[in-house]
C-alpha cells in the first residue's frame, strides 16, 4: 500500500491578510458568509485563534448568515456548534449563484472564504451585478515541491506496474495527478 496526499493543504505563508480581514469580519461583520470549503472555516478559526480574535470571531460569525457550498463546510459549522442558513443547490459555485440569484443582493454586505486555485470569477461577477460588495479571503494553500516530488513517485511506481488500484476522493487530486 502507498499513500500519497495528491493535495497536501497548508495555512497561507503570510497571516496577515487574513488576519486583517478577521478584523474587517469582527469590527464590523457582514451581512452574509459565503463558505466555500470545510477546511477554509477550520483554517479561519486557527488564524482567528492564534491572532487572540477567536472569542470575537465565533461570536461574529453566530450573527450573520452563512451560505454553504457543500456538504464539508456545513459539518464544521455543526462542529462548532452552528448550522448553515442557506445551502447551495447544487453544492458548487453554480449552486451558490443560483440559490442567491432570487435575492436582492444590493447593498448587502458579503465575506467569502475562498479555496485556491481557483479565480473565483463567475461568483464575483454575479455579486457584482447583483450590486452587492464582496470581501474574499485566501486562508489556505495547495501542495508544495516536497509534494510534488512525492506525486511524481507515485507516478512513477503505477508507470513501472507496481499499482494495481488508485483511489482519489476529490477534483483536485485529480487535477494534481
Amino acid at each position: 500500500t502507498i499513500r500519497c496526499p495528491m493535495v497536501a493543504i497548508a495555512d497561507v505563508s503570510d497571516a496577515a491578510p487574513v488576519e486583517a480581514w478577521l478584523r474587517r469580519f469582527t469590527a464590523d461583520p457582514p451581512d452574509d458568509l459565503i463558505l466555500m470549503t470545510g477546511e477554509g472555516l477550520e483554517r479561519l478559526v486557527g488564524f482567528a485563534r492564534r491572532a487572540g480574535l477567536e472569542e470575537t470571531f465565533m461570536a461574529a460569525l453566530t450573527k450573520v448568515r452563512k451560505i454553504t457550498r457543500g456538504p464539508k463546510p456545513v459539518r464544521r459549522l455543526r462542529m462548532l456548534g452552528l448550522k448553515p442558513d442557506l445551502a447551495a443547490e447544487p453544492p458548487t459555485t453554480a449552486g451558490i449563484i443560483s440559490s442567491l440569484s432570487g435575492e436582492n443582493l444590493a447593498g448587502r454586505k458579503i465575506a467569502i472564504q475562498l479555496y485556491p486555485d481557483n479565480p473565483h470569477v463567475e461568483l464575483f461577477d454575479f455579486l457584482r451585478r447583483a450590486g452587492a460588495s464582496f470581501d474574499p479571503v485566501l486562508c489556505y494553500v495547495y501542495g508544495s515541491v516536497t509534494e510534488d516530488r512525492r506525486v511524481i513517485e507515485v507516478i512513477d511506481e503505477m508507470a513501472a506496474g507496481r499499482v494495481d488500484l488508485i483511489a482519489f476522493t476529490s477534483t483536485p487530486q485529480v487535477r494534481r495527478m
